[in-house]
């Protein structure tokens, strides 16, 4: 005993009833042999019979699949074979050939089969199906193959039927059950082994259960019961199948009809909007002895079903917030009939249908409607002229740019005032705005503020009013200007009107009132603003009957033709907030932009003031007057943005630094509401944030140390950007400054001839606490050796600490330094440091004159006057309070006499222990300056004074 797998695949998708069986396989002789070099693709009911050398065994099932009157093996599917023989194959076969399937042969039903089989044995059962053959089968895909077919059922085989019901009809409401009959037409037993789930709102019963043993001729009854309160067809699929290891699978389908006379309505979506689905359907159709009542809608979202309240039963349209479980989930829709004794048609089919993420909004005759897509029947009508006041219709329709609030102009055509509503997306939770200060007359469109906060609107008397929403009742100011209002610009300063005086468009500064006209706009006869500030506008073209569009770019001059489809009747162009396109109602008999001459609502996708592609239609109707663009708020893109902090010296890439404040710089970006439609808040060293400016500002005065600015900016629906954060540092303590490494006598030996010596002079600074020294400024004054001091001359402004300076010979100098840091703090003058540069004593030509050899270690010219007793030298007239003589010291050099004009200054010493150049020898000061000639006069009798140079002191 041995268990033969088959594999089977139900072709129907309705219940099916599984068994299993066990059959006996004895062995089997074979009659007949292949042919040498033939592959034996199936042997006789077992995969392990031995075969002769020139027989491969390729498959380790032997039993081919039978459903359909095919007959299927690995790589072949036949039809019924009529006898021994040998056939053609083809897969449109004509009398005398044997079908072959193109799918189960070659994979593709659209593959040309042809082929021979030569059948050499061939039996099948009572019942149609293959018990035994033999074959050589030649057959092509577009290549060729041969293959060698033998099988040979196990006996006994059972064999399973499946019988339905008679053909029954129900109505829809109360539960169908229907009969099967399972069968073993075989002659050897079946153990049924399962069940298969019963469709949505059905179950399973019946004598058939698992385990049950089928012998030959035994039957055993499955009943189906079907819930036909659920059924979206008129004759739904209902059936049973069997399968079983071994044996062919049984299947049946019964026949039901569901109220058959009862046509359902046809459900379709009217149009939706960011809150709302609208859906309308037709009346079906009943006898006319039971007529439609009433109508029955139903909502499937996350699999769970509920039917959904109507305002009436005999409605035929609904519209309301689908409110989906989940944003990643599809609510289906399906509505059925109700007739007078209470029939119900089976439901329509189902039908996909959501709230968008973006919506227009309009008024058509009188009513506030809105669509979302072309491909919807129409739209929702949101407010009909029922749920308006008596004699009110809506005229116009404004979006708040918080993205949660409708403004609405109503008309009364009573004689009433005219209104507007303040309202939620659907037009409900309504709040009358107070228009008792606005001028009389019957309202033109209401536009908002880029903020939200102030509506606009003028009256057929004229009058041009502006009402604060912000406070209860309405603030309202009256404009001393005549015309109808189109938009705001986008700072909010200013009103687009359009007529009045003058004529055509121009621009209304509500502050003053100044009027500025736009360029070629004296035709137009309808306007809109977006938020980078260009202006579009409707005009009657050249051709009669034809509108066009104009646009004037921000700052442009001149406009130019956007858009003028031959013989269309354009509505108010309206642009969406992101000014990435506009929106038009397009109409007209013979218009070149539609088909069929319907009137659509069309898009006009831009690129900048010109026209990106070809227009498109947004919705199927034409909406009257201007179109409100709505978005859902959660989707709405958030405002960027980006804050520098500016010093004096912005963008040098350091932290930066002020005494006092910083200006603070911002880069704000946002893709549908203007910058002036934006609020920031600051917070300052995380303290609580505060309101502050979008645009740049000056920060509040801090005291010394590093503080820092966190800023986010928010538009009216209330999205925030990231937090920007910027860093800057207060430094209120000015910095010191001293001049360093200047003698007080300058005495450098230099070896040349020069009457100017070049040297240098330096200075330090230091900034305690602050944020770093930024530049020196130093200055210097200096005296002639007969004048008195100079002014205070400026010297160098610099970052260093030291620069080349040139001494004069017999100059003095003073030299004061001071430091000014990064952040602007200048500190004090430092005390002067001062220098007399020595007056050679080449200068001091007076007297006697002896030839002397050079030295290096000499002052200025290398020479070094020797005065031997008696001998002098005398100078100019000099201005000094001091005077010092430079000489040439040693254990043996003489002294000199110092007189200036006839006062004599005293004696100066030639010696030192050790003989030393360039000594200076100072002489009493004088309170006052001396005005006089210097006369140095050797006064050591037998030794030499050396006289090297002479200090002019001031």
């Amino acid at each position: 005993m041995r268990r033969v797998r088959r594999l089977w695949a139900a072709v129907l998708a309705v219940p099916v009833l599984v068994l299993s069986g066990t059959v006996a396989s004895p062995a089997l002789a074979d009659p007949w042999i292949p042919p040498p070099g033939a592959v034996d693709l199936l042997f006789w009911g077992s995969a392990t019979s031995s075969a002769s050398s020139s027989v491969t065994a390729v498959s380790a099932d032997p039993a081919p699949a039978q459903r359909g009157g095919l007959t299927s093996v690995a790589g072949l599917s036949i039809g019924r074979i009529p006898d021994v023989g040998t056939y053609t194959l083809s897969n449109k076969p004509t009398a005398g050939q044997v079908y072959v399937d193109p799918a189960g042969t070659c994979g593709s039903t659209y593959a040309s089969v042809t082929g021979t089989i030569v059948v050499h044995e061939l039996r099948y059962a009572d019942d149609g199906t293959l018990q035994q053959i033999a074959a050589e089968v030649t057959r092509t895909c577009g290549t060729g193959s041969s293959f060698v077919w033998r099988w040979h059922s196990a006996v006994p085989y059972p064999r399973l039927a499946v019988t339905p019901p008679p053909a029954a009809s129900s109505e829809v409401g109360p539960s169908w059950t229907g009969d099967w009959t399972v069968s073993n037409t075989g002659t050897g037993p079946v153990t049924l082994s399962g069940f298969a789930t019963p469709p949505t709102g059905g179950s399973l019963g019946g004598t058939c259960a698992r385990d049950l043993v089928l012998g030959p001729d035994a039957t055993c009854t499955l009943s189906l019961t079907y819930d036909t309160l659920t059924a979206h067809t008129v004759r739904p699929v209902v059936g049973a199948g069997v399968t079983a290891d071994n044996i062919p699978a049984a299947s049946a389908l019964g026949s039901l009809s569901l109220a058959p006379d009862l046509v359902p309505p046809t459900l379709k979506v009217a149009g939706r909007t960011t809150t709302d689905v609208g859906l309308d359907w037709s009346p079906g159709q009943s006898p006319q002895d039971d007529p439609v009542t009433g109508y029955e809608l139903f909502k499937t979202s996350n699999g769970v079903t509920v039917q959904v309240p109507l305002g009436s039963t005999a409605a035929r349209s609904w519209h309301g917030d689908p409110q989906r479980s989940s944003p990643y989930t599809n609510t289906g829709w399906s509505v059925r009939l109700v007739t007078t004794s209470g029939r119900r048609s089976v439901l329509t089919p189902w039908i996909a249908a959501d709230s968008s993420t973006s919506a227009l909004l309009g008024t058509s005759a009188g009513a506030l409607v809105g669509g979302a897509t072309n491909s919807d029947a129409s739209v929702v009508r949101l407010l009909d002229t029922g749920d308006l006041p008596p004699g009110a219709t809506i005229t116009g329709v404004e979006a708040s740019p918080d993205r949660r609030h409708l403004l609405l102009t109503l008309h009364d055509a009573n004689g009433g005032p005219d209104a507007l509503w303040l309202t939620d997306l659907r037009g409900q939770s309504r709040e009358v705005v107070d228009t008792s200060a606005v001028p009389a007359g019957t309202f033109h469109r209401a536009v908002l503020s880029p903020d939200g906060h102030r509506a606009a609107l003028s009256t057929t008397a004229d009058g041009i009013a502006v009402l604060d929403l912000g406070v209860t009742p309405a603030r309202t100011t009256v404009l001393a200007t005549t015309g109808q209002v189109q938009a705001w610009s986008p700072d909010g300063a200013r009103l687009l009107v359009l007529g009045g005086t003058p004529s055509g468009l121009r621009w209304v500064t509500i502050a003053t009132g100044a009027a500025t006209s736009l360029p070629g706009s004296a035709a137009a006869t309808a306007a809109d603003v977006n938020r980078l500030g260009d202006v579009v506008w409707r005009e009657p073209g050249a051709s009669a009957g034809t509108d066009e569009l104009q646009v004037l770019p921000a700052g442009a001059t001149a406009p130019k033709v956007l858009w003028n489809p031959a013989g269309c009747a354009l509505g108010v162009p309206s642009y969406e907030p992101g000014a990435g396109s506009l929106v038009v109602g397009v109409g007209g008999a013979g218009c070149s932009a539609l088909t069929g001459s319907i009137a659509r609502t069309m898009t006009l996708l831009l690129n900048g003031a010109s026209l990106a592609g070809s227009p498109s239609v947004a919705l199927p109707v034409e909406l009257d007057g201007p179109v409100a663009h709505t978005r859902v708020a959660a989707l709405a893109p958030a405002p960027t943005l980006m804050v520098e902090a500016r010093d004096a010296n912005p963008n040098d890439g350091q932290t930066p630094v002020t005494r006092g404040t910083v200006t603070i710089a911002t880069t704000v970006g946002d893709a549908d509401d203007p910058v002036q439609a934006l609020t920031a808040t600051c917070s300052v060293d995380g303290a609580a944030a505060k309101p502050c400016a979008v645009t740049g500002f000056t920060s509040p005065a801090l005291g010394q140390g590093r503080h820092t600015l966190t800023m986010t900016v928010a538009d009216p629906a209330g999205h925030t950007s990231l937090p920007a954060t910027v860093v800057w540092t207060v430094d209120t303590t000015a910095p010191t400054a001293a001049m360093t490494s200047t003698p007080p006598v300058y005495t450098q030996s230099l070896g040349w001839d020069w009457v100017g010596f070049p040297g240098q002079v330096s200075w330090t600074g230091s900034d305690g606490g602050g944020v770093g020294i930024a530049s020196y400024e130093v200055r210097y004054r200096y005296a002639f050796p007969t004048s008195p001091w100079s002014r205070q001359l400026a010297l160098i402004l610099t970052d260093d600490t030291s620069t080349p300076f040139t001494f004069q010979q017999g100059y003095s100098y003073c030299l004061s330094v001071r430091a000014t840091d990064a952040a602007g703090n200048v500190g004090p003058w430092s005390a002067e440091r001062c220098t007399s540069a020595v007056l050679d004593d080449n200068f001091v030509s007076g007297g006697s004159y002896r030839s002397s050899p050079l030295y290096s270690r000499a002052y200025a010219y290398g020479d070094i006057s020797p005065l031997h007793y008696g001998e002098f030298r005398q100078s100019a007239n000099v201005s000094a309070r001091r005077i010092g003589v430079v000489m040439t010291t040693c254990p043996t050099c003489g002294s000199l006499e110092v007189w200036q004009g006839n006062i004599k200054l005293g004696v100066v010493s030639g010696y030192s222990a050790t003989k030393a150049y360039r000594t200076v020898r100072w002489l009493p000061a004088s309170s006052t300056y001396r005005w006089g000639q210097v006369k140095l006069t050797a006064v050591s009798s037998g030794k030499v004074a050396f006289f090297d140079g002479l200090v002019i002191g001031k």
